[in-house]
């Protein structure tokens, strides 16, 4: 398994390791199977579970960095929300973000009786929340459909979770940091090492 350390510094330029040694030495057999060149996995789905802030609540700085990742081809969403209360956001707008609530339950349709209405499939008012209101711990989720939709991304991700350079260096906190485990992807060939 090859380990990407991603930290992002919101002074200093964005810094991408691989930290990938002595990675053919300790490879299981198995994984040696996954990452030989005929083998090609469809698609990941990377969940990456974040903090923007101390707090319970998100730090305002951070705001821009979650409304930027709506914009990427990749993200499919954020989950997280309110105290004890978890929700999956699909998308903002403004400064507002569209959430689905998995909480909430109806009664089953049959699809075949003459009754059924398709207003069960989708609420007529999506369900917002302002940004700032957001818990600080939440997940956000990329799918990636090729090894290569991978590679752009972990390119892409230290502009995504940049925060804006224009801070003082008194208001600075810790950079965002953490950390992707990628099996066997060689960054330079963009194919299994």
């Amino acid at each position: 398994m090859c380990t990407i350390d991603l930290v992002w510094d919101p002074v200093k330029a964005p810094d991408i390791r691989f930290l990938s040694s002595q990675f053919h030495e300790q490879q299981p057999r198995h994984e040696k199977a996954v990452n030989s060149p005929s083998f090609e996995p469809t698609a990941v789905l990377l969940l990456i579970p974040m903090m923007f802030g101390k707090g319970t609540r998100i730090n305002p700085r951070y705001i821009p960095v979650v409304l930027r990742l709506f914009s990427d081809p990749a993200f499919v969403g954020l989950i997280g929300g309110r105290r004890k209360h978890s929700s999956y956001y699909v998308g903002c707008q403004n400064n507002s973000l569209i959430y689905l609530d998995p909480h909430f339950t109806q009664p089953t349709q049959k699809l075949n009786s003459p009754k059924f209405s398709v207003d069960s499939w989708y609420c007529p008012i999506p369900k917002t929340m302002n940004a700032s209101n957001l818990n600080s711990s939440c997940a956000v989720g990329f799918y990636c459909r090729t090894r290569g939709e991978l590679s752009d991304l972990i390119d892409r991700l230290p502009t995504l979770m940049s925060v804006s350079n224009n801070l003082q260096a008194s208001t600075r906190s810790r950079p965002v940091a953490f950390t992707v485990e990628v099996l066997g992807l060689d960054k330079s060939k963009n194919r299994p090492s």
